[in-house]
């Protein structure tokens, strides 16, 4: 038994083509991939230490931030926030080394100079 299959219309098979090749993109690579998601790690890490440190668990909070100092040493939220929590729990020591730290890092930027003055 033999059945007669009806080919689609020359237009739907085009739109559909273009349909498919805008929705496709490259496929990122092992490395990409790798990168995104520790990106996305550090992010997290950040984001519960904010919230620890605004829920008042400033020991918690200046853990965290120091996993995201480990994690991107070269970023200067985290030494902000170890800083910051290291000063408010009377660990001077800490704070200005983080703060040392962070002029290292961007002697030129203001917003450091800043968070040196307030604390």
């Amino acid at each position: 038994m033999f059945y007669k299959i009806k080919s689609a219309p020359l237009s739907v098979i085009a739109i559909t083509a273009v349909f498919l090749s805008a929705c496709s993109g490259m496929i990122p690579t092992k490395e990409e991939r790798k990168k995104e998601k520790k990106l996305a790690s550090y992010e997290q890490i950040l984001r519960i230490a904010r919230a620890t440190e605004k829920g008042n668990d400033l020991t918690t909070a200046k853990n965290m931030y120091g996993r995201a100092n480990r994690m991107r040493p070269e970023a200067l939220e985290p030494l902000d926030g170890i800083g910051r929590i290291s000063n408010a729990i009377g660990h001077f020591n800490d704070a200005s080394q983080a703060y040392n730290r962070m002029a290292t890092r961007s002697p030129n930027d203001g917003a450091v100079a800043a968070a040196m003055a307030n604390h």
